[in-house]
């Protein structure tokens, strides 16, 4: 075997390229395919991006498997077999030959794999750089010859590169603090709970159960995949608000994540009064004037003229568009804040 990645500089040069560049999570994954195949020729290829939520693997990048494969790689059996060699726990680059058990007790080799007609493999952990892990990059191979050792110590070196490519996060924390100017933040699993937000601290606001997660989900769940509104957040003797911005994750893999939320200062709110703010997130939800006169026992010319104030202080002409200035720019707090979640 050889003892030497031919071209290995050139490699490393194109994985760094993948993980900097500013194309989609997939679209990277396809793009990592070259580089690796000049080091570990390779006939079948799997990035798996690990779901806690049930404990699977999601494939982002799967290529050379029949379908019984394919459904074994993202069941049950293939998660048992990671946790059971230490891939999930450690970062060294494995193939058969380095594997802490034998092949044949690894049922998605001895079962699937191997009858397959496949003869080796070569696969990492992902792990971040703030110790997240992601889940696997593996290839296999149709020869006993490859990966080289040489393969597998370059592979080893680059893991936190093919990481970095394929973090569903990469670009998420980064976005939320540019979009937002965000001091706090936390992501929002499928089932309401919560995980750190890399780059932003947490904060009381975003802990499991709290009503403004709630609503944050329900917005880019039934919404645009991008939204922003203001929470009370203060105290009696300075009552104040934070801006909420909020991004929808539903649709990107790994899936088990719902939203990514982020907390900045409110902004300019145009000299908006905290009742007003209340009042257009009535608005915003569609309640007519009627509807807020009969909640707040008030009479509906009452409403209308505090509508007129806030029409002019956002400098709508009329109430539609005064309606979707507020929603646009964040401009209103949900009702669910103001009922006490």
């Amino acid at each position: 075997m050889a003892d030497v990645v031919t071209g290995a500089g050139r490699i490393a040069f194109e994985v760094h390229g993948v993980a900097d560049s500013p194309a989609g999570m997939e679209d990277r994954a396809e793009a990592l395919l070259e580089p690796l195949r000049r080091m570990v020729p390779f006939v079948a290829n799997w990035f798996g991006l690990f779901d806690p939520a049930c404990q699977q693997y999601f494939a982002l990048a799967s290529h050379g498997y029949d379908e019984p494969t394919t459904r074994y790689l993202a069941g049950p059996m293939m998660a048992r077999d990671i946790e059971l060699i230490g891939m999930d726990r450690s970062a060294r680059a494995m193939c058969l030959r380095r594997l802490p058990v034998p092949p044949s007790e690894l049922p998605v080799w001895a079962e699937c794999l191997h009858p397959a007609g496949f003869c080796e493999s070569a696969g990492i952990g992902l792990f971040t750089a703030d110790g997240r892990y992601l889940g696997i990059l593996g290839v296999h191979t149709d020869t006993e010859a490859y990966p080289t050792d040489a393969a597998l110590d370059l592979l080893e070196a680059l893991g936190p590169v093919f990481a970095r490519a394929l973090d569903p996060l990469r670009g998420v924390s980064v976005t939320a603090r540019l979009l937002a100017g965000a001091h706090a933040g936390a992501l929002v699993t499928r089932d309401g709970g919560i995980e750190p937000l890399p780059g932003l601290r947490a904060h009381p606001l975003l802990r499991r159960g709290s009503p403004l997660l709630a609503v944050a989900v329900q917005q880019v769940t039934h919404g645009p995949g991008l939204v922003m509104f203001l929470w009370p957040y203060g105290t009696d003797d300075a009552p104040g608000h934070v801006r909420v911005t909020v991004f929808g994750l539903a649709a990107e893999p790994p899936h088990h994540l719902a939203a990514t939320v982020a907390l900045s200062d409110p902004g300019d709110l145009r000299g908006l009064t905290g009742a007003e703010l209340d009042l257009l997130g009535l608005l915003v939800e569609g309640w007519s004037a009627d509807r807020v006169a009969a909640a707040f026992r008030v009479t509906r010319t009452a409403v209308l003229h505090r509508v007129e104030r806030i029409r002019c202080k956002i400098g709508a002409p009329d109430l539609a568009l005064m309606l979707m200035r507020a929603l646009t720019n964040g401009l209103f707090v949900p009702s669910r804040a103001t009922a006490g979640g």
